[in-house]
């Protein structure tokens, strides 16, 4: 659901060059769910997590705060099972290092879960990738309100925005999305008032602005402000090359 704003969008889904984009989007994330334990839109909650290439070795990464509400949940016995894709999932084994205070949390994704999982990994040119004052962003993932059971597995629908960045500081981006008059791509563009939660953990990209159309993932969503239309981002820049989080005064690995 690109702004109006943003006519290099507009004008590569015109051109047709962005539905390869969108799908190769989709498929560096997955959602991150479990079965609804309280009354609510859907029958699941979810996040969503993404996957890069580090070190020679998948790192998953998601939002803290999802992390820890599912984990609350399994130790209370409040939800059977939680998957990511379509893969069985256990957080607090595969869980590599995570960061309240940043919101940040990193899994090892093994060859064979990501498989399972039905996602890819992105291969960034460089680490850490950086992002600067009106960069052309792109905040993606699966809003829980929008999934929904069907009689054999549970369906999720991924949504993107494209946004200009705000940088309020190191570990801190903003990006106005104006979802209420986002211009849908499709056919079928997103209900009105539509809930976001649920897109917590997921990737931000940076769309290259030289006529090649090449995007990297630079951010994670950690909070939508649905009064302000305003999503609030990690960059990417706190991940080490080992998949943990730098803490202040500590060195790269």
């Amino acid at each position: 659901m690109p702004t109006p704003a943003e006519p290099l969008v507009l004008d590569l889904i015109r051109k047709g060059y962005f539905v390869g984009l969108q799908e190769w989007m989709k498929s560096l994330s997955a959602p991150f769910w479990w079965p609804r334990w309280e009354s609510g839109p859907s029958p699941y909650e979810c996040g969503t997590m993404f996957f890069v290439k580090l070190g020679g070795r998948t790192v998953g990464v998601t939002a803290a705060h999802v992390h820890r509400k599912v984990c609350r949940l399994r130790a209370r016995d409040q939800t059977p099972w939680c998957q990511v894709g379509g893969h069985t999932f256990s957080p607090e084994v595969a869980l590599l290092d995570i960061d309240d205070a940043l919101d940040i949390a990193t899994y090892s994704i093994s060859d064979v879960a990501l498989s399972a999982i039905g996602g890819h990994a992105h291969d960034p040119p460089a680490w850490p990738p950086l992002v600067s004052e009106h960069d052309l962003i792109l905040p993606s993932g699966f809003p829980s309100a929008l999934s929904q059971a069907g009689p054999n597995e549970g369906t999720h629908m991924h949504v993107w925005f494209a946004c200009r960045a705000q940088v309020s500081g190191e570990d801190q981006l903003g990006a106005p999305s104006f979802t209420r008059t986002s211009v849908p791509v499709g056919a079928q563009g997103l209900p009105p008032d539509t809930p976001l939660y649920g897109m917590s953990g997921g990737p931000v990209f940076r769309l290259e602005e030289d006529g090649l159309s090449t995007m990297t993932i630079v951010g994670l969503v950690h909070e939508y402000h649905e009064q302000f239309e305003i999503f609030l981002i990690r960059p990417l820049t706190r991940i080490l090359t080992d998949g943990r989080i730098r803490r202040d005064g500590a060195e790269d690995a």
